[in-house]
């Protein structure tokens, strides 16, 4: 992946909002990140979704938002799509769309990998009718293990807060968390699981008993070329 450092790209194409939840909550939501097209009548927004499989739904409006069509998930049925973050190119021709994509089912133990990689994926969007196209991949970037990632407070991993998604007429520009350089700590698995299952154990000196790749999460941005001019 072409690499930009994070905050780097201009965000004229879309106006993108963040959050993360499931499909069910439907205004006020945390769980879309939307982007508004040409005119700013043509929205695009995509969910994460649990209630039946990994998606992740994008639907689009061509009427300002006061409905949406459900356009099928930006991700194929094999990925575990998480934290996703939609673009629309600002003449409403091209979507983008970046997600993290866990490569295991969830888990309920901390002993097992949670593999996880960068995922970048485009769409062809007709822009009278708003409808989005089938999507397909950009990028695939390296995987790493999830456990490797930590918020400060050492309870949980820390994926998702900076993945983002931008377009120009000819660009698609994403940032997003990568785990690839991050290495597990099993003292801090054995804490998060006691956290896990209500029996808490004293958080870890980090610093005396995990490797120094832990905690060694990135930002990496893209810049991708529509590959359909």
């Amino acid at each position: 992946m072409p690499r930009l450092p994070a905050g780097s790209a201009s965000s004229t194409a879309a106006a993108v909002s963040a959050g993360f939840g499931t499909l069910g909550l439907l205004t006020g939501s945390p769980a879309r990140r939307a982007s508004r097209g040409p005119g700013g009548n043509g929205l695009r927004r995509i969910r994460r979704r649990f209630d039946s499989g990994d998606w992740a739904t994008v639907q689009y409006s061509v009427n300002g938002g006061n409905s949406f069509v459900n356009a099928g998930s930006a991700a194929p049925s094999s990925d575990r799509p998480d934290f996703p973050a939609i673009a629309i190119s600002p003449d409403g021709t091209d979507a983008y769309v970046t997600y993290t994509n866990f490569q295991q089912p969830w888990l309920s133990t901390t002993s097992d990998p949670r593999n996880a990689n960068v995922v970048v994926r485009h769409a062809d969007v007709t822009p009278v009718s708003g409808a989005v196209g089938s999507f397909t991949d950009l990028e695939r970037d390296q995987a790493g293990d999830a456990r490797g990632s930590s918020a400060n407070g050492l309870a949980e991993e820390f994926l998702g807060d900076y993945n983002y998604a931008v377009a120009t007429r000819e660009n698609g520009i994403t940032t997003a968390n990568d785990v690839r350089n991050a290495v597990d700590c099993p003292a801090i698995d054995a804490y998060r699981q006691s956290l896990a299952t209500g029996s808490p154990i004293a958080a870890p000196a980090e610093e005396q008993v995990c490797p120094l790749a832990f905690g060694n999460s990135d930002i990496f941005g893209g810049l991708f070329s529509d590959p359909t001019p």
